[in-house]
């Protein structure tokens, strides 16, 4: 699990921004015919097909969602409007149609090259007269360069007749004129470094793409690549060290702690140093009392021109500064644009009902009308029970005026003055980690719901705006569930409970099911034996184009199927619901085409004979998942596995070290596809694809087993938090045959994943964020969680230092819910830290009882309950009646209530080690 997706809540207000009424006119088609409190800029024609989707007629009801600004249109629609505005003329100083921005730039671009012609003017003026400083020394030759080429490095070993990898990660290879130095990391001090000196006798081998032996008199060295750049580096540079002629220019492979000969200077500017007459490079100063007269004289107007230049320069320096501080208090101002647009649009979910009510009288004896909210906020669902209400109200009265009702009533509703907590992701994370979040609730200080202060006061009546509650009855429940804020609208007179959801990540909008998506497609076979859950899950991963169609379905079908594949990879993965179009048609088809990776439903078969235009096509009808052709064709006309033997061949032999370099040096193992490839999009059978099929198998069990939906969603969680951590060398496996065959299959579609998508940077982004923002900063505990959890054997020194560095760091309350964020219930709760409690190590013991007392003692949730109720100190696991024997225990919270036999370990260790 990974606490990131570090985006905060949107502001409570305005709930919702918009309300949107359409209507069918048998002679116009689908009409907008309201819209309050004002237009939303969107076109009109555009939602109005939208919020009527097609067949709308043949239903009695139905439900969309659609989205307004989406990042990639708008960007596309400012770029036409900036070139219209651009072709139409331009002012006196060309600027018409540039962005402030662009303005600056070009003023600083001008600026600069004014003072670098006046420089030059001043220095030629100086050097015909022999008034220049006497150049610097020239620097001494440069004994060489250095190339440093990162991969991962095996060396063979005698012992166990096998290649075994020096390191789990890449590690630089740096190659000069005097030696090949192997390693070691920057970040790890204890690793030695292999130096091979130059005049050794050396053999080398490619033994097959991307993969190189190096052959000494005393070992041997193979080295997997991760580019073909980077193995022809290699190989050039390692054929100027056997050979002694001079090392080639690095280039991008230049290692950073090798400085190269200085470029020869362009301009006297460049080559100037302080002396003589010069008194300041930066800016150039002239020391006009040093200089002869009559030069001084002659010398006035370009000295002039000089100062001048250098405040030009200044100025717009200064201007580019203050364009981007205003552009920074802009985006503070109205939140955090994840697409950086010049856009003060905010991007909204619309959540849109249409009825079609039989009417005597009406021509065809009908009306469809549709009735939208639009809002920031991914709950919009919730207010599904008023737009019935507001709908009905408008067939009876056809007034207009219910769109300002329906506004009114929900933005009356003041979630910060009724008391809704605003949660951080780390708090909306750890809720949703534990069956039975009150407890923590009461941690983070507020309650679910309001409860009634006396028996007389509207007992039954929730938070309000239409119905104030006393001082006294804001007293917080802590019965009901802390997950959801507890309110109700008052419409047309009526009450209507509502329930807002506290712990939904940005990409989980509407109540869609995963399970749902799940069993429609859960039985699909992609391709050579690809899942077809799975298919869509390394979709969403490589940004491709997903497609779901539903002939003749109701628009909320694939409306909520497309909802459910945004969240599959959330919240680890963000920025989904921004390509999503959960509901779509062919009005609608150009501002899809715009949006690379979009994710759609529509109801339109028209859209299944559109292969170019997809290129993963869910079939709600049928339940099948498949490629689009011109994927498949690509990658049968490219390299592919062999169909007996696409394990093999992915992985290697598995004598041969389960998928790397064996004792035969030629171990099979496929290249890595360019990112985006039609190998890496599902074309062959991919390496990854046993690993994704043992995972939904065990998804599978669960749905039939009804586990619920939660539990399902943390499942995906994990599984694509323990893969993307294997792109930043943080992944934990049983052991290392387990690592080197799990890198080697996820290897393709991580590459794919950094090269082609929007998640890559925004998960980086937020990964830097979170890292500056953690309670605990001085360790990875997420790591360490799941190197407890996951790994068969840790040496006992590696454990007792991990445990006591937990020790040491859990020192305040925000640090154990960070902690406690990583040990769901649903995964074992503290069991990856209690299994410890039977080590045979005494050390390893004490340091976990430590690490217990100090959860137990700093946990909150415990002096709750001993504040609340005494009697539950002296009572064991989930209230039972103590330990073995009726011994009364003094644990109590998170820590009595972890499994029995745990605790009874923690208690009998307590007893004898602290």
């Amino acid at each position: 699990m990974s606490c990131l997706s570090i985006q905060p809540d949107p502001l409570f207000k305005p709930l919702i921004s918009y309300v949107l009424l359409a209507e069918f006119d048998i002679d116009k088609g689908s009409v907008l015919s309201s819209q309050y409190p004002s237009e939303t800029g969107v076109d009109v024609q555009l939602l109005a097909e939208l919020m009527l989707p097609d067949g709308a007629h043949n239903r009695e009801q139905d439900w969309t969602t659609f989205g307004l600004n989406l990042p990639h249109i708008v960007r596309a629609e400012q770029a036409r409007e900036a070139a219209k505005t651009s072709s139409s003329g331009s002012d006196a100083n060309g600027t018409t149609g540039k962005s402030l921005a662009e303005q600056a730039s070009d003023r600083l671009t001008q600026a600069a090259e004014r003072l670098a012609h006046a420089r030059e003017v001043v220095l030629q003026f100086l050097k015909e007269r022999d008034l220049l400083p006497p150049p610097p020394e020239p620097a001494p030759p440069a004994v060489g360069y250095v190339a440093r080429i990162d991969c991962v490095v095996y060396q063979y070993t005698e012992s166990s007749q096998d290649w075994e990898p020096l390191h789990n990660d890449r590690i630089p290879v740096r190659l000069s004129n005097t030696k090949i130095q192997i390693g070691p990391p920057i970040d790890i001090d204890s690793f030695p470094a292999i130096d091979i000196p130059a005049g050794s006798a050396i053999q080398f081998q490619q033994m097959e793409p991307l993969y190189d032996v190096i052959i000494t008199d005393s070992a041997a060295y193979g080295m997997r690549f991760v580019s073909e750049g980077d193995e022809v580096a290699f190989l050039s540079a390692l054929s100027a060290f056997s050979s002694g002629n001079p090392m080639p220019p690095p280039g991008l492979y230049a290692d950073p702690h090798m400085n190269p000969p200085p470029p020869a200077p362009s301009s006297l500017y460049e080559s100037l140093t302080i002396g003589g007459v010069i008194t300041s490079l930066s800016p150039l100063t002239i020391d006009r009392a040093a200089l002869p007269e009559n030069v001084a004289d002659e010398m006035a107007p370009s000295l002039a021109d000089l100062g001048d230049a250098e405040s030009a320069l200044r100025s717009a320096e200064a201007a580019i500064a203050a364009e981007a501080a205003s552009r920074a208090a802009v985006a503070s101002s109205s939140g955090p644009s994840e697409l950086d647009l010049d856009s003060s649009a905010p991007f909204l979910h619309a959540f849109n009902i249409v009825r079609t009510k039989q009417v005597p009288g009406a021509r065809r004896g009908a009306r469809t009308k549709a009735l939208a909210v639009c809002t920031r906020h991914p709950f919009g669902h919730v207010w599904r029970p008023l737009l019935l209400l507001a709908l009905e109200k408008f067939f009876d009265t056809n007034d207009t005026s219910v769109l300002k009702d329906v506004y009114d009533a929900v933005n009356a509703i003041d979630l910060e003055a009724l008391g809704a907590p605003r949660l951080t992701p780390l708090h909306r994370r750890l809720l949703r980690a534990v069956s039975d979040a009150t407890a923590i609730a009461a941690v983070l200080g507020f309650g679910a719901g309001r409860k009634p202060a006396t028996s007389g006061e509207n007992s039954g009546e929730l938070a309000s705006p239409a119905a104030p509650i006393s001082a006294a009855a804001t007293t917080y429940s802590m019965q009901a569930d802390p997950t959801y804020f507890l309110t109700q609208v008052r419409f047309s007179g009526i009450d209507l409970p509502i329930r807002i959801p506290l712990t939904t990540m940005p990409d989980e909008v509407g109540d869609f099911s995963l399970i749902e998506l799940i069993q429609k497609f859960g039985h699909s076979t992609v391709g050579k034996g690809e899942n077809g859950i799975m298919a869509i899950f390394n979709a969403l991963l490589r940004q491709q184009r997903i497609l779901f169609v539903g002939y003749q379905r109701p628009a909320s079908e694939v409306s909520n199927l497309a909802l459910a594949a945004c969240a599959m990879l959330a919240p680890t993965l963000r920025g989904f619901a921004r390509r999503a179009f959960p509901y779509s048609n062919l009005t609608n088809l150009d501002g899809m085409l715009l949006v690379p990776g979009y994710i759609a439903g529509v109801s339109n078969p028209i859209f299944e004979d559109m292969e170019k235009r997809w290129d993963l096509l869910c079939n709600v009808n049928t339940g099948q998942v498949r490629y689009a052709t011109h994927l498949l064709t690509a990658a049968q006309a490219g390299p592919s596995a062999s169909a007996s033997g696409s394990l093999d061949h992915a992985y290697g032999s598995m004598a041969s070290g389960d998928g790397q370099p064996g004792g035969s040096l030629s171990a099979p193992i496929s290249p890595a596809p360019v990112a985006g490839s039609a190998d890496a999009v599902g074309g062959g059978a991919e390496p990854h694809v046993p690993l994704d099929n043992a995972f939904i198998k065990e998804v599978l069990l669960a749905v039939q087993s009804h586990q619920s939906e939660a539990q399902i969603r943390a499942k995906f969680d994990a599984y694509t938090s323990a893969l993307i951590s294997q792109a930043f060398d943080e992944g934990e496996f049983r052991d290392n045959s387990e690592a080197k065959r799990t890198l080697a299959a996820n290897r393709r579609r991580l590459d794919a994943w950094k090269a082609n998508s929007e998640s890559y940077r925004f998960y980086v982004e937020d990964r830097e964020t979170w890292a500056k923002t953690r309670p605990i900063r001085e360790l990875n505990v997420e790591r360490l969680i799941r190197k407890l959890r996951i790994r068969a054997v840790i040496p006992e020194a590696e454990l007792v230092t991990t445990l006591e560095s937990l020790v040491r760091s859990i020192d305040t309350d925000d640090k154990l819910l960070e902690l406690l964020s990583y040990l769901p219930e649903y995964d074992g709760g503290l069991f990856p830290l209690g299994v410890s409690l039977y080590h045979p190590s005494e050390s390893v013991r004490r340091a976990t009882v430590q690490l217990f007392a100090r959860i137990d003692q700093l946990h909150p949730a415990s002096r709750l309950r001993e504040s609340e109720s005494p009697d539950l100190a002296r009572q064991g696991p989930a209230g039972g009646a103590g330990g073995a024997g009726g011994a009364a225990p003094t644990s109590t919270g998170f820590i009595a209530g972890m499994n029995h036999f745990l605790w009874l370990a923690y208690e009998r260790n307590r007893n004898l080690l602290l």
